[in-house]
């Protein structure tokens, strides 16, 4: 649903991919927690899954591979090991998305919140880490509602904020993040600084996005010309 001139009252960024450049990192570590199960994929076998849950993608893999009589009981497993893998490389995946943190901090005039799918002291400590807490009005993590692509953690923000879905932007770079924040009847531009160099453009387009921006400045220069007009 097209912003109206002059209707967006509050932004919403996701988390990873889109203020945290982690995504190589997760990536690594979804590689080498497998490789521990015996199942030897690259980095381009997990390109379908940028922006899914860690446990769709574990489940994914471990049903392929059939490395498990009962895969389910191993995703939970995954999942541990590869927070450990990812918080063993901390100062790596705390690491900001190019011009995202001086794009928040230039921000005025509008609600602000994050819409992450870890957890809220994950989330906390990552915005703490960049200096731009304070810019949030809102901290909304995964575990407070049903995971992408349903629309609920959206839905949930605007009504933290105390705004309407239909005056929210929602800035994503996955194909569920898009879709939970276009099912929330939000506007959503996709920011590609985050993904990797070869990730499809195509699937942020199928899944209903808005707009698309390589980086912040970018996003920024419209912002500013067109109050979304442009967008």
């Amino acid at each position: 649903m097209p912003a109206s001139r002059m209707g967006i009252e509050a932004i919403i960024f996701d988390c990873d991919g889109t203020i945290l450049d982690n995504e190589l990192v997760i990536e690594k570590a979804t590689l080498k927690v497998l490789a521990e199960h015996g199942i030897i994929i690259c980095q381009d076998d997990l390109l379908p899954f940028v922006g899914f849950p860690g446990r769709e993608v574990f489940s994914h893999f471990l049903k392929r591979d059939g490395k498990s009589a009962d895969p389910e009981v191993h995703v939970e497993e995954c999942i541990q090991k590869r927070r450990a893998v990812i918080k063993a490389r901390n100062s790596e995946a705390m690491r900001p998305v190019p011009g995202v943190v001086e794009f928040i901090q230039g921000l005025n005039g509008y609600r602000m919140a994050v819409a992450g799918g870890y957890g809220q002291q994950y989330l906390e400590e990552a915005l703490r880490a960049l200096g731009i807490y304070e810019k949030f009005d809102v901290i909304i993590a995964g575990e407070q509602a049903p995971r992408k692509p349903a629309p609920d953690i959206y839905l949930l923000t605007a009504k933290c904020l105390g705004v309407k879905p239909e005056n929210c932007l929602v800035i994503e770079n996955s194909p569920t993040g898009i879709q939970s924040a276009k099912s929330a009847g939000m506007y959503c531009i996709a920011i590609t600084a985050g993904l990797p160099q070869n990730y499809s453009h195509e699937k942020l387009r199928n899944a209903g996005v808005d707009g698309i921006v390589a980086t912040f400045a970018e996003l920024g220069k419209r912002l500013m010309r067109d109050q979304m007009n442009d967008l």
